[in-house]
C-alpha cells in the first residue's frame, strides 16, 4: 500500500499550522537608583549610553497560527554593565553596575476580521518581568562592598493586533 503511506504523509505535513519567528531590536533609555547606607548609587543612562553599556541582548517572537488562532510567544533579554565613578566621595573608589532585564510574554490570539488586506486579532495573555541589578564598590577609605536587589512579578495582558498587507 504505498498510496497510503503517501497520502498519510500528505496529511502530516499539512496540518493547517505556520510559524514566523521575528527578530527585532528596541532600544530603551535606563533609570533606576539603590539606597545604600553610605547614600544613594543613581543609574541614567540614555539609548546611546544603553547601546555602549550592552554586554549581549536578544530580543524576537515566535508565533504558531491554525485557522484564527495563534499562539504567540515574545522574549526580551538584555545584560548591561558600566563602571564608573561613584557618587560617594572617596569612600568608594569605583562602582560597577550590572543590570539584568528579562521579559516573556505568552499571548493566545483569536482573529475576529478578516478582510481585504486588514486582519484584526483580539489578545490575551501575560508578561514576566525579572530585574536583577548588581553593585560593587571598589575599595576607597572604606573596604570595598557587594549588594544588589531583584524583582520579578507578572502582567496580565489584553490587546489588539491590526495587519495590513
Amino acid at each position: 500500500m504505498p498510496g497510503g503511506r503517501a497520502r498519510n504523509a500528505g496529511l502530516a505535513q499539512d496540518s493547517g499550522w505556520s510559524f514566523a519567528l521575528s527578530p527585532y531590536a528596541w532600544t530603551p533609555g535606563l533609570t533606576s537608583s539603590v539606597e545604600t547606607a553610605w547614600g544613594t548609587v543613581e543609574v541614567d543612562k540614555s539609548i546611546g549610553d544603553v547601546l555602549s553599556d550592552l554586554d549581549l541582548a536578544f530580543m524576537g517572537a515566535f508565533e504558531a497560527r491554525n485557522g484564527r488562532w495563534s499562539l504567540i510567544a515574545d522574549l526580551v533579554y538584555a545584560n548591561l554593565s558600566q563602571s564608573r565613578p561613584t557618587p560617594l566621595g572617596v569612600l568608594f573608589s569605583r562602582a560597577e553596575i550590572e543590570t539584568e532585564a528579562k521579559i516573556l510574554s505568552g499571548y493566545a490570539g483569536y482573529r475576529v476580521f478578516e478582510g481585504g488586506p486588514v486582519a484584526v486579532d483580539l489578545m490575551a495573555g501575560f508578561r514576566v518581568n525579572s530585574v536583577d541589578l548588581d553593585v560593587s564598590l571598589a575599595p576607597g577609605l572604606l573596604a570595598g562592598q557587594n549588594f544588589g536587589a531583584s524583582e520579578t512579578w507578572v502582567d496580565p495582558l489584553v490587546g489588539g493586533r491590526v495587519r495590513t498587507v
